[in-house]
């Protein structure tokens, strides 16, 4: 085996690939669990394209999800949340759309970032311990169930809403996520996409 030089190494794989696909493969490791599609899945029930669960419940295209999680879908990496809808990064919280890293007891929040112990927030970033707030700004709860309502009519008429945070907020190129690992672009093809 020359491992030394690239055709050598590609000549390898190749022979590996040919090799692999002359054995069997289990497609997926589901273990007490009931109704459940997708791969290591344990002790979970109603689960439908969910990849390394654990002890969840009516869920639908997870990854990694793992401690009574449940009605979530759409979400990678939570731990102890129910109702999480398009989430990624969510740890014992309930009722969480569209965000990204939330943390402990967090309730009722929606397109926000790096929030903690926090509940009915919208639109907020690091914040720890509030509550009714839009934007990072403070308000009382009749204004924001007077204000919140407004916010999502005006999103639903202009289409942004129901969607997670869009590509252009993201702080990475594309060549710097794991995305480029799996479906590499050129740049020109990255930036036309």
């Amino acid at each position: 085996m020359n491992l030394t030089t690239q055709s050598g190494i590609q000549k390898l794989m190749t022979k590996y690939e040919a090799f692999r696909k002359t054995l069997p493969y289990k497609s997926s490791e589901i273990e007490m669990s009931e109704n459940c599609t997708g791969h290591h899945i344990l002790d979970s029930k109603n689960c439908q394209v969910c990849f390394d669960t654990t002890d969840t419940e009516d869920s639908k295209y997870l990854q990694y999800s793992v401690g009574q999680d449940k009605n979530d879908q759409d979400c990678s990496y939570l731990v102890d949340s129910t109702i999480s809808y398009e989430n990624m990064s969510v740890v014992h919280s309930t009722h969480c759309l569209f965000n990204d890293v939330i943390r402990r007891e967090c309730e009722n929040l929606y397109y926000c970032d790096n929030c903690f112990t926090s509940s009915n927030c919208f639109g907020c970033i690091g914040l720890r311990n509030k509550s009714y707030c839009i934007l990072n700004r403070q308000y009382t709860k009749e204004e924001y169930e007077s204000l919140l309502p407004k916010i999502i009519a005006h999103m639903t008429s202009s289409k942004e809403r129901g969607e997670f945070f869009p590509v252009t907020l993201s702080p990475f190129a594309y060549n710097e996520t794991m995305a480029n690992e799996y479906f590499p672009l050129n740049k020109g093809e990255a930036i036309q996409r």
